[in-house]
């Protein structure tokens, strides 16, 4: 990982010779250092049995470096009363399972208790383990999920806690002024902190297309995805988006962790590598951290359906069933591969021409029936031979 570490985690590769989101953000632990291109695991990291899904936090992060993010603070024992978020909140009580070395602790905003593992409270509200988590433990999380409407948010006002309006809405010396320019001009018709959060999510998610690759960004992360580049993954949009934020004034932090991963039966998920992923928390007034995300989901799925079926295919035995542990046998998760998607025009493969599905339709690529394959020139006269021996000897 080219992400320094500030504590003891388990670093996940891609397996293919450059890092993945994992390795350089979900156990960088107190730095992130934003790189170029990258790739995406699909082996499986840990189990959640919940009565919903939810986005698996695993850290938060205040200081914007304009290269990567830094989290200050020291952290603090979980105190088993610690408050949930300032709002309505609901109780989500997860049960997670590692299937392999974790150096973090995912949960669902906000957790308030955990057993079952030695973890520590960061200043930001978060949980990170004392050391790692070993294969096969299981924990139990209670969290307080944050219930809001639209109208609270628009409601909630500029009233914030001088701590948060001083950690959250600085950005460094080196953040050009046509930053704050772009975000003034798509945020111009919104009158609310939620109403400009919103105008950024969709502005992001329209103008720029998702790629895993793309070249090292020269200067400061935001600008030059504003500016400089055309596609890039979920910590280009989530860095981009709270910088655009900040220098509106609203509060708002970069935020990792993972997707809700695949339902595998009854409240349980199973959650790989390429469900790691970046994503925005904005801060309102009476409410807490709420979340956005304004990386294309479309283009996002698509790319780790690919990783899932190019797995499938390596890990197949003679017996046409997955034989890698990692990924689980053929009961263990359920519709893993979906019917074949439509090429997405927003997601960019390596070579930069558009992607298309791995597994052609039925019948052929244009969809019709296919013939069966005649045998080899060697093989018909094999035949030819053993027909005429055979002719031979029935006529003496």
């Amino acid at each position: 990982s080219a992400a320094a570490g500030g504590g003891t985690g388990a670093a996940f590769g891609s397996g293919v010779g450059s890092p993945t989101v994992e390795s350089t953000v979900v156990e960088a632990q107190d730095n992130v250092r934003i790189l170029g291109s990258i790739s995406l695991s699909p082996d499986a990291r840990f189990e959640v049995s919940a009565e919903r899904g939810d986005y698996w936090q695993t850290a938060a992060y205040d200081r914007y470096t304009g290269q990567g993010w830094v989290r200050t603070g020291e952290t603090s024992p979980v105190d088993r009363t610690r408050a949930g978020p300032p709002g309505s909140a609901r109780p989500l009580r997860q049960e997670v399972t590692a299937r392999t070395t974790l150096g973090s602790v995912p949960a669902a905003w906000r957790p308030v208790d955990v057993e079952g593992v030695k973890a520590l409270a960061t200043p930001q509200g978060g949980l990170r383990p004392e050391t790692s988590v070993p294969a096969n433990t299981t924990y139990t999380v209670r969290s307080r999920v944050p219930q809001h409407t639209t109208a609270q948010l628009r409601r909630a006002g500029t009233d914030y806690p001088e701590d948060v309006e001083a950690t959250y809405t600085g950005l460094p010396g080196s953040t050009p002024d046509r930053v704050r320019e772009r975000a003034a001009e798509v945020t111009a018709n919104a009158s609310t902190p939620y109403d400009r959060a919103v105008a950024i999510e969709r502005y992001l998610e329209e103008e720029k297309r998702y790629s895993l690759d793309v070249e090292d960004p020269d200067g400061p992360i935001a600008d030059s995805f504003l500016f400089e580049m055309e596609a890039g993954y979920c910590t280009y949009y989530a860095t981009t988006m709270v910088a655009m934020l900040r220098s509106q004034g609203v509060p708002a932090r970069f935020v990792v962790g993972y997707t809700a991963g695949e339902r595998v039966g009854d409240d349980r998920y199973l959650v790989r590598g390429l469900d790691s992923h970046a994503w925005v928390q904005v801060y309102f007034p009476d409410v807490g951290w709420v979340r956005f995300d304004p990386t294309p989901a479309g283009p996002r799925e698509a790319a780790e359906q690919r990783q899932i079926r190019g797995a499938q295919g390596n890990a197949t035995g003679a017996d046409g069933n997955a034989s890698d542990p990692a990924l689980g046998s053929d009961t263990d998760v359920v519709n893993l591969t979906p019917s074949t998607p439509v090429p997405d025009p927003n997601v960019t493969a390596a070579d930069g021409e558009t992607a298309t599905p791995m597994t052609p339709p039925p019948g052929g690529a244009e969809g019709r029936l296919s013939l069966p394959e005649l045998p080899s020139t060697r093989t018909l006269a094999v035949w030819a031979v053993a027909l005429v021996g055979l002719l031979a000897v029935g006529r003496r």
